[in-house]
């Protein structure tokens, strides 16, 4: 096409190979006759909350995670941005853990990264201990779309000391 042949033409003056990031299945062909290679970078996942229910056999799962995690002392809220502040530390001290523990280091371009101003941008899902002294166990910041119809999460973690409660952050 006219504009992919201006657009490698541009990037070839300046030295440069052009990167595709969450390009469409369209794209996969027109790009791998340029010699691209493709491969998968993250997840995705859309959840239509009114088809999620906590009721009858389509709830199953979801109670029980529940009780899983109220029978392990842990509960569920979300921190406003300006609560954000006073758990800095402990959050930090989790993500570090979590990096350590899966021996990763942090990325910087496709998925969210530990930024102390950054997180204390939006608001912060966390799971809790209900005793104290009410360490947090996981947290997960979260983006809101326009209108407030969609809710993102961007960067989750959760520390190894703990019980298993990420999917008790998701189900709350």
């Amino acid at each position: 096409t006219p504009f992919l042949d201006a657009f490698f033409a541009f990037a070839g003056e300046l030295d440069r190979r052009p990167v595709f990031y969450q390009i469409s299945l369209d794209w996969i062909p027109v790009l791998h006759d340029r010699g691209y290679d493709f491969f998968k970078l993250g997840e995705e996942a859309q959840v239509r909350l009114e088809n999620v229910t906590l009721d009858g056999h389509a709830g199953k799962m979801y109670r029980q995670i529940l009780r899983r995690g109220e029978r392990d002392g842990a509960s569920f809220r979300v921190l406003s941005p300006a609560e954000i502040p006073a758990r800095l530390d402990e959050l930090e001290a989790i993500s570090n853990d979590w990096l350590h523990t899966k021996g990763l280091s942090e990325r910087q371009f496709s998925m969210g990264y530990f930024d102390r101003a950054y997180l204390c941008r939006f608001p912060c899902a966390i799971v809790e201990e209900t005793a104290p002294p009410h360490r947090i166990l996981a947290f997960a910041n979260l983006l809101e779309g326009p209108q407030r119809g969609e809710l993102s999460v961007d960067l989750m973690r959760h520390r190894s000391d703990g019980p298993r409660v990420m999917d008790y952050l998701f189900v709350s």
